[in-house]
Order: C-alpha cells, then structure tokens, then sequence
C-alpha cells in the first residue's frame, strides 16, 4: 500500500453538534481547520533497587506508565464580521461534539461520505478560545483576525474505507450462522500477543445426510487469514447451532433445536494442535425455553430464546439462572443485546421487544412492527438509544428507550430483510442484510446518520453470496468486520472480512 505524505490543504473539518446520532447530521466547516495533534500515551517511570554486584549502582527491575491524556487539537478560523462565530458557540455551550477531519485528493470535499481517511475525535470539548488583535492603531497592524479554540477529546481514531476480502477455507462446507471476535489486545506479558482482533469464531450447521457429523466452531487465530473447525461433538448430528460467545474462560454454543442445554469448551483449547472438548450444560435450562441467542459482557452473559425465556450466567460450566420464564412474553426471541449488567435489551417474533433493567424484565408497549413481523437483531448504544432489524428488511431506531421509532433507509435497493448489526465505536456502525438474494454490508462512521454500502467506491464488490446471517467488529480496530453466512452455491459457508 502507498504512503503517500498528507498535504495540510487536503482537509476538511465536519462538526457533529450533539455527538454521533442517527439524527444529527454533520455540519462542514469548510471555514475551519484541525491544527497539531498531541496526545501523551503516558510517560514511563523506571523502577531500581540497590545493585546486587556494584556499590553506588542501582538496576532497573520493573517501570510502570502514567495515565494516559486526552488527545488534543485545535480548530482554527477566520473570525468573521457578519455572522455569530460557531466556534464561540461550542464553547460557551459547554457540551460535548464530535470532529472528524477527512481527508482526500479526488473526491468531493464537502459530501461527507466521500473520503480517503478520516480521524475521528470523538466527546470533543473546547477548553480554551482566543483570538488575534481585533483591533488596529495603525496602517501597519491592518491583517486579517483568526480564531483559534483548543479542544480536548475524550477518544481519537483513524478510520480508512474497508476493504473486503472472501476466505475460502476447504473445511467450510456448511452454512456459517453466528460469528464473534474473542479477542483482548495484549503485548504478549501474560496472554498470546494481539491486537485484539485476531481470535474469531463462527458456528456453522450441523453437515447433514448420512453419515454426518456434529456442527463445528470454525475460527481463525490470525485475524481470517487462517481457518480451522473442530466439531461441537455434544451436540446431536442433525442439530444446527444458533448462537456462540465468549464467557469468562469458555466458549459458549446454544442450540435452540436441541433441548434445553448449552455447550461449553475452554477458550484456550482452541489452537492449531488441540482438540477441543465440549461439555453440555443442562443446569438451570426450563423445558420448553431453549436458547436462540447468547451475548456476552465478558464474565458474564445473557441468553434468550423460545417461549420468551431469558437467562443469565457468570460460570458456564455451574449452568444458567432464570430472569424471565416467559412472564414479559411467549414469543420467540431472536437476540439480545446488553449494554452493562444493568441495561439490555431482547427482540424477537411480531415485533415483541424486552428491556432487562437490572435483571427485571419488561414488554415494550411500543414496536416499529407489528405481529406478522420479526425482529432478527438489536444493538443497544445508550439506555435511550438502540438499532433494531427486521426480517421485512427495515432497520430501525429509538432516541427515547423505545417510545417511537424512526425507519433509517439504507442505500440503494431496499434490502429483503436486515440480518445483524454491530458497532465498532460511538460512530463507526456496521449493518448486514440481504439484498436481492445477496449478502451485503453498510457502514456508518457518523452514528447511523448515514450509511455506505460497502466497500466504498464500488457499487457490487462484494463477493457473492446467497446470504450474510452474522457479522462482529472490533472496538480495537473499527475498519475491521467479519460476517459469515451461505455461500453462492447453496451449500458451503460463506467468510468474508474486511479491514484497511
């Protein structure tokens, strides 16, 4: 890939008042620009003990780093004579505001998803504002007045078109159904060095005919360069998964047609040399409310299915406990999503919509769809803020916890039903759907205000596919994305991953 030098005069500066949001749009501020960036990663301390070998020596056996800083910047501009000045107004306002600064040679400068880069300053702040003399005594003071506002972000980041890439892995005869990214950033002290994108796994449907063997965990170590698939050899062979996460030191796999269990394996086991062994779980598990899907937080997950079951578990391997057993509702429920242990929020069939607040659940009185329609994914950003999906190919959002919704149209052909999202950041937004019998994929990098169809540039890039069921990003790299679904010819698994 080329490096070339950015030229300053390539820039434009947008202004997102109010942050990222499906309803705010970005302002150009073609009359401003970025100055220097800074931002101090925190300065590193040695620390000594006496010299085991030398008097008056000390030797250095640990160092530790400060806090990091918030990034900083400046904006700078001509103060004008006729109008109000819009930098004046962020400061005095005092709430926070999104930049990003794009960058591009050949594209158009003031439409905003026509761009090379761009760097993105999220939970701006202005902390200082001053001008040039606005004033002159005599001929030899006469210049024109700049303004200049030094601003503080609470995160920066730099965003690059993704590109996307089909993986052909041989062992991926089977449709592919869930993906996620299982994956911390480590320098390597005490995990496998990463950079938090590179351990992925998907499950795929159980291979069928006769004989046959159980559905597989594929998953990749470097990022979807590499494949690998071991079966999840618990589970019945003609039982097809529906949803996997990564809890505490296991992987966890739910099967909504296989009873009312989970499957679980230690995520270390998952290498290129070992195989690993599954273990059903049945604890806790009601007849009748098998899982559909699973989100993890970490130590801890959620799991939703038939009958309006919900679940919760902080130790795979000790089983489930009951949150909800079908009071809020007895429809189906196809997803969840939490944002903390405090708030999350489940869909699923004729449009039946849970919030789980501190464990208690309740039925949403207000659904962008009504029964005939299914919801197939949500994403949660605030307690106020959610996206939802539906199968009749529509994606929604509310700003208000779910007392309205408001239908955000993606570009291009309508799709025939929108299949997942996942968001990387507070402004870069992924979406999948399916689109005239083909997977496809959206971004945003403004909150859902608008969307690209990806990739960038190119109106039928994708490669193709008779559908995309699943896609992850990752929070440590936003132009990274990974779905999985049906392959072009009906039968195999389908891999596709983008990155810059």
């Amino acid at each position: 890939m080329a490096n070339t030098p950015l030229i300053n005069s390539f820039t434009r500066v947008f202004l997102i008042d109010g942050q990222a949001r499906p309803d705010h749009t970005p302002e150009f501020l073609n009359f401003l620009k970025f100055g220097s960036f800074e931002q101090s990663f925190g300065s590193v301390n040695p620390v000594f003990e006496p010299s085991k070998s030398k008097y008056g020596a000390f030797d250095p056996v640990a160092e530790f780093r400060d806090a990091e800083e918030r990034p900083t910047t400046s904006m700078v501009g001509h103060f004008a004579r006729e109008v109000k000045s819009r930098m004046l107004q962020l400061a005095q306002a005092g709430c926070k505001f999104d930049l990003q600064m794009h960058i591009g040679e050949c594209e158009n400068p003031g439409i905003f998803d026509d761009f090379q880069k761009v760097m993105i300053f999220e939970g701006v702040l202005i902390e200082s504002y001053s001008t040039d003399d606005m004033g002159a005594l005599e001929p030899g003071e006469q210049g024109k007045v700049d303004e200049t506002g030094d601003i503080s972000a609470t995160r920066m980041y730099e965003y690059l078109p993704v590109a996307l890439a089909e993986r052909k892995p041989t062992l991926v005869t089977n449709e592919l159904i869930d993906v996620i990214v299982c994956d911390s950033a480590s320098c390597g002290n005490c995990e496998t060095e990463s950079n938090g994108c590179q351990r992925l796994m998907a499950i795929s449907k159980a291979a069928g005919g006769s004989p046959s063997t159980p559905a597989d965990v594929v998953f990749s170590l470097d990022g979807g360069k590499n494949w690998l698939a071991h079966d999840i050899d618990t589970l019945g062979v003609a039982v097809d998964p529906s949803g996997i996460a990564c809890v505490g030191t296991y992987v966890v796999v739910v099967a909504a047609t296989d009873g009312d269990a989970m499957h679980i394996a230690l995520i270390s086991e998952f290498t290129a040399t070992d195989d690993p062994s599954f273990t059903q779980i049945n604890t806790g598990f009601v007849t009748g409310g098998a899982p559909q899907d699973i989100w993890s937080l970490g130590n801890v997950a959620y799991l939703v299915g038939n009958g309006g079951y919900i679940y919760k578990t902080t130790d795979p391997a000790s089983g489930v406990t009951v949150i909800d057993a079908g009071a809020a509702t007895i429809s189906q429920l196809n997803a969840v999503h939490m944002l903390s242990e405090e708030f999350g929020v489940a869909v699923g069939n004729d449009g039946v919509i849970l919030t789980i607040n501190n464990d208690l659940v309740s039925a949403l009185a207000t659904s962008p769809v009504g029964v005939g329609v299914d919801l197939n994914c949500v994403w949660v950003k605030s307690e106020t803020e959610w996206f939802v999906g539906s199968a009749a190919g529509v994606l929604y959002y509310t700003l208000d916890g779910g007392a309205t919704w408001t239908e955000k149209t993606l570009p291009g052909t309508a799709p025939s039903t929108v299949t997942d999202i996942a968001m990387a950041s507070a402004s870069v937004m992924y979406v999948a759907a399916t689109v005239t019998d083909k997977g496809e994929t959206y971004v945003s990098i403004n909150g859902g205000a608008s969307f690209i169809r990806m990739p960038l540039g190119s109106a039928n890039a994708m490669p193709n596919n008779d559908g995309i069921n699943a896609i992850a990003a990752c929070e440590e790299d936003v132009d990274f994305l990974v779905g999985v679904g049906l392959n072009a010819d009906g039968t195999d698994g389908f891999i596709v991953v983008g990155n810059d």
